[in-house]
């Protein structure tokens, strides 16, 4: 059962790190709010990760 207590939102996730963070937090059963830019596609998909697309912010 996931536990609604282990919700992350995170900034970076379509980085080199940033996946690789993903999978791991993914393995630990947390639900993820990813954010991104418009024209950057993510790599992982899964029912944990909600995508977000962000503009910049002038």
């Amino acid at each position: 059962m996931l536990d609604v207590n282990k919700k992350i939102l995170m900034t970076g996730a379509t980085s080199f790190v940033g996946t690789h963070l993903l999978h791991s937090l993914i393995k630990e059963g947390y639900s993820i709010i990813a954010l991104k830019r418009p024209i950057t596609e993510p790599t992982i998909i899964n029912t944990l990760i909600e995508w977000l697309n962000i503009q910049d912010i002038e």
